[in-house]
């Protein structure tokens, strides 16, 4: 993220904090356009509620297939032994 968008722009006059940022930029990443909303979101209200809503945005448009997938993956446990253990 560049100081030329909006974002890095107000991380860089320290008006975003390093996590909000990143959540504006990985939203807008999945979600073209929105950067502008979560933005003014973020200079108003807590990392959470932006959070909450980059989460929302993300998955509004996700394929219920490959969510239901990636959900599958994330939960998937593997326990073994190595030799030194």
């Amino acid at each position: 993220m560049g100081r030329e968008t909006p974002t890095g722009a107000a991380l860089a006059a320290g008006e975003l904090s390093i996590g909000q940022a990143h959540e504006i930029s990985r939203t807008d990443a999945v979600n073209p356009g929105s950067e502008r909303d979560l933005l003014a979101l973020a200079l108003e209200s807590s990392l959470a509620k932006l959070q909450d809503e980059g989460r929302r945005r993300r998955l509004k448009d996700a394929d219920p297939d490959e969510l239901y997938r990636r959900q599958r993956r994330a939960r998937e446990f593997r326990h073994w032994r190595d030799p030194t253990a």
